[in-house]
């Protein structure tokens, strides 16, 4: 009888140890709910980041209309885990970000922390956001619930609804689409701004066109042209490509040198007002504080006052007053200061 009751005090103790041990290493559950394939590394990069405080289970979101249902199914989801967080994740008004939403626990009051931060395939966006996440574990064990309100959910930081000024440069070449094929090199400077997903920017640019040499049995006749234009740009940004439109006057320095078949020379130059409409197609090459873009604009330049050169009272040359132009350019956004936002800005 009393080796039985020392075998039963012995389980016991083993129990007792082993429930202690238990305890001591449990551990909070994270969930992950991945949606539209965003940041389909975060999963991987959450595992790490939270090694030591916390088990991540990362599953796929159910479909739904909006994002009170979706934050509603993860409280309930936080009941039934039951679960410490839960992360979501979705699309900013401007496509260049994402958002992370945090659910906490019932007993935390459901608080909603949001980080907005910009959405480019870099691993340490989404270790960003996976510290983010451990910072949130250790707020809601180091402070009591009536205090995790200030903390987790200030008023939710959107993207920024505008970004600060950013300096324009600009680069290239264009090719003419007219009768006579001329080419032109383009240098631009400027300032543009950004309002979330819409784009405005004033530019001033300078144009070298090549020379053009007619020869008939009048003569021969050479052109040159450069001058310059004020350009305003506006558009609209989906992800990495931008597509747009652009207007601008400007102002080119025009000479005409020619030559009759008995030898006489005469010269002719002088100021010449032109106009411009087309598109603004953009494509991002790099991503960050200062963005390379290249930059695709087709543009159609009217002449007020037709170009037409005259030999002995005879038409030699006449370059009409519609010019279409299709220039390739790479542009550089340079920013004047760091944008601050309502998250990370990795």
């Amino acid at each position: 009888m009393r080796v039985l009751v020392l075998s039963a005090l012995g389980w016991l103790f083993v129990g007792a140890v082993v429930g202690a041990a238990s305890s001591a290493y449990a551990r909070d559950i994270v969930v992950l709910l991945e949606a539209e394939a965003l940041r389909p590394d975060l999963c991987v990069a959450l595992r790490i980041q939270l090694t030591d405080v916390a088990d991540v289970r990362c599953r796929t979101e159910p479909k739904r209309v909006d994002l009170a249902s979706r934050v509603a199914a993860a409280a309930d989801l936080v009941e039934s885990e039951p679960a410490r967080l839960v992360v979501l994740l979705e699309r900013d008004p401007d496509r260049r970000y994402v958002r992370m939403l945090l659910v906490g626990a019932p007993q935390d009051r459901a608080v909603l922390a949001i980080e907005s931060i910009e959405d480019r395939p870099a691993p340490d966006i989404d270790r960003s956001l996976a510290l983010k996440v451990r910072d949130t574990l250790a707020v809601l064990d180091a402070r009591p619930a009536d205090e995790l309100a200030a903390v987790l959910a200030p008023a939710p930081p959107a993207s920024p609804a505008a970004e600060p000024l950013v300096g324009l440069l600009e680069v290239g070449a264009a090719l003419s689409a007219s009768a006579h094929v001329r080419a032109a090199v383009l240098v631009a400077v400027g300032l543009g701004m950004r309002r979330r997903a819409f784009r405005g920017e004033l530019a001033l640019a300078a144009q070298r066109t090549s020379s053009i040499a007619v020869d008939s049995e009048l003569g021969t006749v050479v052109e040159d042209e450069w001058g310059g234009a004020v350009a305003l740009r506006v558009g609209r940004v989906f992800g990495s490509l931008s597509v747009g439109a652009l207007a601008e006057l400007g102002v080119l320095r025009v000479r005409a040198f020619g030559v009759t078949s008995d030898g006489s020379k005469g010269e002719d130059k002088g100021p010449l007002l032109r106009l411009g409409v087309g598109l603004d197609l953009r494509a991002t090459l790099l991503r960050g504080p200062t963005r390379v873009l290249l930059r695709f604009a087709p543009t159609l330049q009217i002449d007020p006052e037709q170009q037409r050169f005259e030999l002995d009272e005879k038409r030699a040359l006449d370059l009409g007053r519609l010019h279409a132009w299709l220039p390739l350019t790479l542009l550089v956004e340079l920013p004047f200061q760091h944008a601050g936002s309502g998250g990370h800005d990795a």
